[in-house]
């Protein structure tokens, strides 16, 4: 324990300062205290970034971007969202109007495999679509939702004796035949997507953009929620509404664990408590403590 395994109580009285009650979060924020107390400390707390070598073409994090664009656009594009045909004359249309203008909107440089880099995504997009459409029994009626941003009023959730302000942006909400609301999150990873991946505090996203979609939103009432992997074309394991406690099940239990949760990781935080751990799969590459860090283990 101590200052030398991530204790620092010398800073209790600024950490409760600067994370008070009306500190509005972001969803990947409060889980990447979860994921490793340490790395939250490093990246949130002290602003460090970690050190990398510049690289032509673009990374992982602008990849995403482009793609959930692409996405977006593709649906906003088209009359009938279930309608393959159209959605797939959208897709090529969308994305080659926002691969030939990505390199200037999300600052890189394209390498030599940008042609070949772009005939890939399609392909994947194709199939991503596809899969999409199989389940008709629900249809996407909304887009890019924001909360909590641009004028948007954020999420409040009752965690302890606060209120938890969280901001951030859905990527998308069907509706079925009842008026009952689905999120769907893009990934383009595809680790860390199943059902432990929540009760152990790793993915909270889901169950807090659900909530956004209901209390913030004012969509409609969500009965599930699910990871879509864009480059796999199928979703991750994580289902809201298979999600299940002692008191509850489906979204009420989702909400529940997230609930203990989030107030695990306020208190750890405001308690100066930043534990090094390691995740499970190992600790990602882009932790900026990463070159030096003691419990350090290579994973993902």
């Amino acid at each position: 324990g101590g200052e030398h395994e991530g204790v620092v109580e010398e800073i209790i009285a600024e950490l409760n300062q600067r994370y008070s009650a009306d500190r509005v979060w972001s969803a990947s924020r409060l889980e990447s205290y979860s994921n490793c107390p340490f790395q939250f400390f490093v990246n949130s707390a002290l602003h460090l970034e970690p050190r990398a070598a510049p690289e032509l073409g673009l990374d992982a994090s602008q990849m995403g971007s482009i793609l959930h664009k692409v996405l977006e656009e593709t649906y906003l594009a088209v009359s009938d969202p279930l309608d393959l045909d159209q959605l797939q004359d959208a897709l090529r249309r969308v994305s080659r109007q926002l691969f030939a203008s990505a390199p200037r909107e999300f600052g890189f440089r394209p390498s030599a495999l940008w042609e070949i880099e772009q005939e890939h995504w399609l392909e994947k997009l194709e199939a991503t679509i596809t899969a999409l459409t199989e389940d008709r029994n629900w249809i996407p009626f909304a887009y890019e939702q924001k909360f909590g941003l641009e004028g948007t009023p954020a999420l409040s959730i009752e965690v302890g004796d606060e209120q938890v302000l969280v901001h951030g942006v859905i990527d998308r909400v069907d509706r079925n035949s009842d008026g009952e609301l689905r999120v769907v999150d893009y990934k383009t990873g595809s680790s860390h997507l199943g059902q432990k991946d929540l009760e152990r505090g790793y993915r909270l996203q889901l169950p807090i953009y659900a909530l956004a979609a209901r209390d913030a939103l004012d969509l409609g009432e969500p009965v599930d929620g699910l990871y879509w992997k864009i480059l796999n074309a199928e979703a991750g394991s994580l289902r809201l509404s298979r999600c299940g406690t002692d008191d509850a099940e489906g979204m009420d239990a989702a909400i529940e664990i997230t609930r203990g949760h989030l107030l695990r990781i306020l208190t750890g935080i405001r308690s100066a408590q930043f534990p090094p751990q390691k995740p499970d799969g190992g600790c990602p590459p882009y932790c900026p403590a990463a070159q030096w860090c003691w419990r350090y283990e290579p994973g993902w």
